[in-house]
């Protein structure tokens, strides 16, 4: 999921230009701006943020504004802090079929129904999926 949409316009490209299967995510919900036009995006990459040396704040997609207002606080309080967004790809995937499929699609399903998870990611590949 992009941080925003001067990362989505490029994200969509990325995977435009990526041979295999992809799978995006949007939110419906108004995004404050993170990055601007000229910030270079490379899917895999970490991008860090702020620096610091007491904590980390590591964030992806819309949560990305969240950690910079959490870093802020936390650098109102003195604590110094880092803050990153970082997307993955996953170098391998496992394939699954039959009642091995329909168990994981389940509990991705119920994952993304619960209001405390934010994100769900997977590295599995499902036939005709």
């Amino acid at each position: 999921m992009p941080a925003d949409y001067n990362q989505a316009r490029k994200l969509v490209r990325a995977a435009a230009e990526n041979y295999g299967p992809m799978y995006l995510r949007f939110t419906r919900d108004a995004m404050e701006q993170v990055y601007g036009p000229d910030v270079e995006f490379e899917i895999g990459k970490a991008y860090q943020i702020q620096d610091g040396k007491d904590v980390a704040i590591i964030a992806n997609g819309d949560t990305v504004s969240l950690a910079i207002k959490a870093a802020k606080a936390l650098e109102e309080k003195g604590i110094d802090t880092a803050s990153a967004e970082v997307t993955m790809v996953p170098d391998n995937t496992v394939h699954l079929e039959g009642k091995d499929a329909e168990k994981m699609l389940a509990l991705v399903d119920a994952l993304e129904e619960n209001d405390d998870v934010q994100n769900v990611y997977a590295n599995y590949e499902i036939d005709g999926e």
